[in-house]
């Protein structure tokens, strides 16, 4: 798990990398909290559902892209 500085207003987001419930599989997660409060976290896996063996090597994000996600203004507005 990293926690790093991400955000425009000094926010931090926490990455993490581990490995799924079935041989090969992983989960990548990038999670942040708006300046409303509101807890955004997105998740991507290898996997159809995180419950079954990998589908592919690698996932199709990567950590920079989740964490963009995560940090988008776009979550501002949901509050």
């Amino acid at each position: 798990m990293t926690v790093a500085p991400g955000t425009p207003d000094g926010g931090m987001v926490r990455t993490q990398q581990k490995a799924g419930k079935q041989p090969g599989s992983l989960e990548w997660s990038a999670e942040t909290v708006t300046p409303q409060g509101m807890r955004v976290t997105v998740t991507a896996f290898n996997s159809q559902y995180p419950n079954q063996a990998a589908v592919r090597p690698e996932l199709a994000l990567t950590l920079a892209q989740l964490s963009a996600i995560a940090t988008s203004d776009k979550w501002h507005n949901f509050m």
